[in-house]
């Protein structure tokens, strides 16, 4: 009778902390990091980007976090670092931009640059970044 109410005691002991060992592995989300990079890194069209990582702790068992891992600026264009135009077999430049040829340097480079329904503020942009543009 000892024995078996021992037996009962030991396996509610570990029914009860394992129950509580998972109930504090509960993944979290890291910070957003910044929006430093972007969907796309050629033709005009990216995106900023920012993400963040899933924190499992080392002793629980594999869960995954709830939400998504990264967000998109849907309302901003990247940089101009990333209007460098695509190679094949993409399009060069995305729908809206221009193709052009920055010979600002002694080794000119094809970029992507607002379209024809381009605004001062995109000549503006283009005059900032030192690119001298040659429409193609």
């Amino acid at each position: 009778m000892l024995g078996l109410l021992f037996l009962f005691l030991v396996i509610s002991f570990d029914i009860v902390s394992s129950t509580s060992s998972s109930s504090s592995c509960i993944p979290s989300w890291s910070n957003w990091s910044p929006y430093t990079s972007c969907t796309e890194e050629c033709g005009g069209c990216g995106k900023p980007v920012s993400t963040r990582k899933c924190i499992i702790q080392k002793d629980c068992p594999e869960q995954n976090c709830l939400g998504d891992w990264q967000r998109i600026q849907n309302d901003t264009a990247c940089d101009a670092a990333f209007n460098i135009a695509c190679k094949a077999p993409k399009s060069l430049c995305c729908e809206g931009y221009r193709v052009v040829i920055d010979r600002s340097s002694t080794n000119p480079k094809i970029t992507c640059a607002f379209g024809k329904n381009g605004t001062s503020k995109d000549k503006k942009k283009l005059k900032r970044n030192n690119i001298k543009h040659y429409q193609l």
